[in-house]
């Protein structure tokens, strides 16, 4: 079995809960558990606009995919590779460009954001 999933969310300890789960659900089936490809800030990769700067993802899981198929694993190299953050300044920057576009956003379509601590 292998895992792969995207998440909204730039950090990758938001997947720990699914690893585990997929990690428990092989060993119950009686399957031998590959590894996981998994990519915080996944949206980005879909957005036209980025492909060209993410061309070395692309290449990475690519690679990856290669690997299972070949070796029955990931290398280590590999799985540092993927991951690294796909924005350079990591978390911090991504959640300043995502809440500058979602402000932007609500302002084109008259929507004002809540002030930060209120639900």
């Amino acid at each position: 079995m292998l895992l792969v999933s995207p998440c909204g969310f730039p950090e990758f300890d938001h997947f720990e809960p699914l690893v585990h789960y997929f990690q428990f659900f092989a060993r119950k089936l009686g399957w031998g558990y590959l590894g996981e490809i998994l990519r915080p800030a996944g949206e980005s990769l879909s957005e036209e606009q980025h492909q060209e700067t993410f061309a070395w993802y692309y290449n990475l899981v690519r690679q990856a995919g290669q690997e299972i198929v070949r070796q029955g694993r990931i290398t280590s190299e590999v799985q540092a590779g993927l991951r690294k953050d796909l924005f350079p300044g990591g978390p911090e920057v991504f959640r300043n460009e995502a809440n500058r576009y979602w402000s932007e956003t609500m302002a084109k379509f008259g929507l004002t954001p809540k002030p930060q601590g209120q639900v």
